[in-house]
């Protein structure tokens, strides 16, 4: 703090100077930091607001983003530059308001979304997906946000990113106290209105008193809420009124979702007790769904969807195997499998599981990898590969594989590929999603003779139905070994067999005929040898895992005594990326 003041005084701090990698501001680093005086600090000193990064952001995006405490002068002190452009309702690269923003705050949004709305941020604005802030508050969860935008004209009508208003997407989350809370918020605010009271929304909704509440308010209730005594004569008058005008249904709706509760509650006891047999663990890992934030969709499949979100004040990855229906039996059982390894399991080189939550939704909370899965950063053409990253990722790989072989029972990963393999910032390696995966037991031997996986990463046996062991998981870290040097090599993704147009395609053409694929011109024999030893058609000549470990360690050890032989051999798309990059930089900005 102090030294950025001596360097205001000087004068030699330059307001508009870039990072030129993120084109980020001063000030956008300070409002990204969460030092609140900082951020005063260079405001005061006129520090523009209205600087973009490289994914449009300005200060006010990141503020409502980062900021950690309460701050309505912080705020005035945005606006008093509010001259130019309507700063509160800007948008980013992807549409986003600063409003949008603050629905990932963890610690300020409620404060920080009344500031914002009172001083006319608008919550309909649509960000290029469609969703508006409201949607984005529904995704997460947070009731307590939607009543706030609601009541600041939030239009619940409005069609978001997956064709749907918000109280569908709340009722396709499992969010149904969510979507009960818009249809009575939406309820009441159409009443008040009639009765011009409109003005008094905000105290009903944030007091959870809605119209099927009103037969039963009295002086003394709404005392205590409106200070005007001929309001709350008007409002008590209507109250006499509010049976014959509170449909039926607001009713029936308060009472069916009571009902749903206890069912719930119900469902969620029958659940406990078949985990407490199957897991045989003490619970301590059991998180509270209400401690979790979902801040993004990451992806999803078969088994669930997979979030970025918040344990507490901690980033994590969530997986939300699937609501809890009628059909709970497989969904448990799914969970049972995949939550026994997570659990067991301790690795640097396999994301660290959390915990689980039990009510409402089955989930898996996990370390979260910032940079994605392995097969999104290969095919990112701005991303740089070297052998040096590319071989101790491919080594951490394995590491992760050996740990899953070394348990006793040992444990077959079932499902290797790039998209199960996530990465860290700093590109360090995880394995992931152990939905396949199971212990090498007898009781186990009717799932590991079945044909399971992703068909580019099938060993011929497992195809065969002879059976899956450890030297099935080797073969398809072969594949994995493939895709990174081709692309180290030739500079682009390219998939396995790409040239083969169907799946089934590709399991004829590896498992029956016997193909493989292509290595790029120039691929040292040392690389290649191995990853054939690897993908042998009869597993008995493959390596295992332990052996495959070695052979890496070799490869690097080769590769420090020859780099510039190496080296010279990686296609090197610096220049062709530069310039991509920087005509997709201008047709963005144009």
């Amino acid at each position: 703090m102090s030294l950025v003041q001596a360097e205001l005084r000087k004068d030699s701090i330059d307001k508009y100077e870039k990072n030129p990698k993120t084109e980020e501001t001063l000030l956008h680093l300070a409002t990204k930091s969460g030092d609140v005086e900082i951020v005063r600090l260079l405001l005061e000193n006129q520090f523009s607001v209205y600087s973009r990064d490289k994914d449009g952001n300005t200060p006010l995006h990141l503020f409502c983003r980062f900021a950690n405490s309460p701050s309505d002068n912080l705020l005035k002190l945005f606006q008093q530059q509010n001259s130019r452009e309507d700063i509160f309702n800007i948008k980013n690269n992807f549409g986003e308001t600063p409003l949008h923003y603050v629905v990932f705050n963890p610690y300020l949004r409620v404060v920080l979304a009344e500031t914002l709305l009172a001083a006319g941020a608008n919550p309909n604005i649509q960000a290029e997906n469609h969703d508006t802030p409201l949607h984005y508050a529904v995704q997460l969860g947070r009731e307590d946000l939607v009543k706030v935008m609601i009541c600041f004209g939030a239009d619940e009508t409005i069609v978001g990113a997956r064709d749907c208003t918000a109280s569908v997407l709340a009722k396709q989350l499992g969010f149904e106290n969510v979507a009960s809370s818009i249809k009575d918020t939406i309820e009441l605010k159409s009443y008040l209105k009639r009765i011009n009271m409109e003005k008094y929304l905000s105290t009903f909704v944030m007091e959870d008193l809605y119209l099927c509440h009103f037969p039963d308010l009295s002086e003394s209730i709404l005392s205590k809420l409106i200070k005007d005594e001929s309001d709350r004569q008007v409002l008590l008058d209507a109250a006499k009124d509010v049976k014959a005008v509170c449909s039926t249904e607001s009713v029936a709706r308060k009472k069916e979702y009571v009902k749903k509760k206890e069912n719930q509650k119900l469902k969620e006891s029958q659940v406990r007790q078949v985990l407490e047999s199957k897991l045989k663990t003490d619970f301590q890992w059991e998180i509270e769904i209400e401690d979790l934030e979902f801040i993004q969709l990451l992806g999803n499949g078969a088994s669930g969807e997979v979030y970025k979100g918040l344990n507490g004040k901690t980033v994590c990855a969530i997986k939300v195997l699937k609501t809890l229906n009628e059909n709970w039996t497989k969904e448990v059982q799914d969970f049972t499998a995949e939550f026994n390894i997570a659990y067991k399991i301790k690795s640097p080189h396999i994301v660290t599981f959390f915990g689980a939550t039990l009510k409402q939704k089955l989930c898996m909370v996990m370390e979260y990898c910032g940079k994605g899965s392995l097969f999104h950063l290969l095919k990112d053409e701005y991303q740089i590969f070297d052998w040096t990253t590319s071989l101790r990722m491919l080594e951490e790989i394995v590491l992760g594989v050996l740990a899953l072989h070394r348990h006793k029972p040992i444990i077959l990963h079932r499902d290797l590929k790039t998209l199960n393999v996530l990465v860290t910032e700093d590109l360090s390696c995880k394995l992931c999603d152990f939905g396949l995966s199971r212990f090498d037991t007898t009781t186990s031997l009717d799932t590991l003779q079945k044909c399971r996986g992703t068909f580019a990463y099938i060993a011929p046996e497992v195809f065969r139905r002879e059976g899956y062991d450890i030297k099935s998981d080797v073969y398809s870290i072969s594949i994995i070994m493939w895709e990174v040097l081709n692309r180290l090599l030739t500079g682009r993704y390219s998939r396995p067999f790409a040239y083969l147009a169907s799946e089934f395609a590709i399991l004829i053409e590896a498992c029956e005929k016997g193909e493989r694929p292509e290595f790029p011109d120039k691929t040292p024999t040392l690389f290649s040898s191995l990853v054939e030893r690897c993908w042998e058609p009869v597993k008995d000549k493959r390596l295992d895992s332990e052996q495959l470990l070695i052979e890496i360690d070799n490869i690097q050890e080769e590769y420090k005594t020859n780099q510039s032989k190496w080296d010279i051999l990686i296609k090197n798309p610096d220049k062709c990326r530069s310039s991509k990059k920087s005509k997709h930089q201008s047709q963005k900005r144009h």
